[in-house]
C-alpha cells in the first residue's frame, strides 16, 4: 500500500474541505459537498462558508435556509448541523444509532425507559399543524410521558424524531429561542445501504481517514460503522505513516504534501477539527488541548501552512472592529503578513458597518 504522511493527508483535507482554494460553489452546493456544517455556534456556518467559497453571499445563505433548502437539525453526535434539505432524510436514518447513542450519553434512564416510537408519534402530532418553541416541547409533551425529567423530553425529540429548526431559527440575525417543525424522513432504502452512501459522502469530504475517524465524525458505535465499511466494496485502502489503514474512494485524487496552503480562519467547532480521531494531520497533539476545551467546545482557529497554529476571537465597539490573533507558535514574517491580510478582510466582511477596522496579533512566545 502507498504510505501517506501526515502532512500529505492534511493536504488531502483541506482540498476536500475547500480551504486550498475557494470554490465557486452556491451556498447550497457547497453544504452538500462538505457533509453538512457544524452549526453549534449560529455564525460559525457563515464563517465555514466564506473561508470556503467565493463569492461568498450570507443573504443568499439565509435565502435557502427561509425556503427549506438547507436545514438545521439535531444530526452528527447528536449536535446541530446544517444540511441539505435533499440529504436529509438519508443522512437522519442513516445516524439513527448514533442519535441514539447521544441521547443515552445525556439522558440514560431515559433512554432505557422512553419508548421511542410513542415518543415520535407525540411528537409529530404535536408539530404536524404548527412549529413550537424549543422549550415548550418538553411542556407540551410532559403530560405523555409523566416521572420523566422535561429537558429529557426536548432533548429526547430533536434527537430521536425528525425534526428541525425553522426560520427565523439558523439565521445569524436570530437571538430569540428556536422553533422546531416537523420535517419527517420518509421510508429508507436498505439501512445498510444508507450507512454506506454516509461512509462515502465523509470520505468524498475528508478522507483519506480511518474507520475510527469515520466514528469520530458520524457518533456510530463501532458495529455501525463495520457494517457501513463493508457495504462498500470497491474502497481504496492506503497506509498512514505510522501503518494505520487509511480509506478511501477510488479515483480521487491521492494527497500531495507539496500543494501550497494558504492562510484561513476557521469558525467555532469548524468540522475540519471535528472529523478525525487523529487530528494531527492539522492539528498537533501538543496544541490540542489549548484548541479543544474539557467541556468540549471547539474553539475559532486559525491555519497557516496547513495546520492549526492559533485562535481568534473578534472585539466590538464605538470606534471599531477588532479581529485578535493568538498564535500557538512563533510565525515567519510572511506568513504572518498573508494571515493578517486575511483576518482584516473577514472583519472587514464581520462587521461592516464599524467605522475601522483593525487586526492585533500577539505572537506566540
Amino acid at each position: 500500500m502507498t504510505q501517506l504522511t501526515a502532512r500529505a493527508l492534511g493536504r488531502e483535507s483541506l482540498r476536500r474541505q475547500l480551504l486550498l482554494s475557494r470554490a465557486p460553489l452556491s451556498p447550497l452546493q457547497a453544504v452538500h459537498a462538505l457533509a453538512g456544517l457544524n452549526a453549534q455556534h449560529p455564525l460559525s456556518p457563515y464563517v465555514s462558508l466564506w473561508s470556503r467559497i467565493a463569492p461568498f453571499s450570507a443573504e443568499e445563505l439565509e435565502a435557502r435556509i427561509t425556503a427549506g433548502d438547507l436545514l438545521k437539525a439535531t444530526l452528527l453526535r447528536g449536535t446541530l448541523h446544517l444540511e441539505a434539505a435533499e440529504d436529509y432524510p438519508a443522512v437522519w436514518r442513516a445516524l439513527g444509532p448514533a442519535r441514539r447513542r447521544a441521547f443515552a450519553g445525556f439522558f440514560p434512564k431515559e433512554a432505557r425507559e422512553i419508548d421511542e416510537e410513542r415518543l415520535v408519534v407525540a411528537v409529530k402530532a404535536l408539530l404536524r399543524s404548527s412549529p413550537v418553541p424549543y422549550r415548550d416541547l418538553e411542556v407540551q409533551l410532559s403530560p405523555a410521558f409523566p416521572g420523566h425529567r422535561r429537558e429529557s423530553l426536548s432533548f429526547a425529540a430533536k434527537s430521536l424524531a425528525p425534526i428541525a429548526q425553522l426560520p427565523p431559527s439558523g439565521l445569524r440575525s436570530h437571538a430569540g429561542p428556536p422553533t422546531y417543525g416537523w420535517i419527517g424522513a420518509g421510508g429508507g432504502a436498505d439501512p445498510t445501504e444508507e450507512l454506506a452512501l454516509l461512509l462515502r459522502r465523509y470520505l468524498a469530504a475528508f478522507g483519506p481517514a480511518t474507520a475510527q475517524d469515520f466514528r469520530q465524525w458520524s457518533g456510530l458505535p463501532a458495529l455501525a460503522a463495520r457494517q457501513a465499511i463493508a457495504a462498500v466494496k470497491d474502497l481504496a485502502r492506503l497506509e498512514g505513516e505510522a501503518g494505520e489503514v487509511l480509506l478511501d474512494l477510488q479515483g480521487l485524487p491521492r494527497p500531495d504534501e507539496d500543494l501550497p496552503a494558504p492562510p484561513r480562519l476557521l469558525p467555532r467547532w469548524d468540522n475540519l477539527l471535528l472529523a478525525y480521531k487523529d487530528r494531527s494531520r492539522v492539528l498537533v497533539a501538543e496544541d490540542r488541548a489549548r484548541v479543544v476545551q474539557r467541556d468540549g467546545r471547539v474553539l475559532a482557529t486559525f491555519l497557516v501552512d496547513g495546520q492549526v497554529s492559533g485562535l481568534w476571537s473578534t472585539q466590538v465597539n464605538a470606534r471599531e472592529a477588532l479581529l485578535s490573533l493568538q498564535a500557538l507558535r512563533p510565525l515567519p514574517a510572511a506568513d504572518r503578513e498573508r494571515l493578517e491580510e486575511e483576518a482584516l478582510r473577514l472583519v472587514r466582511w464581520l462587521e461592516p458597518d464599524a467605522p475601522a477596522h483593525g487586526v492585533r496579533f500577539a505572537q506566540a512566545d
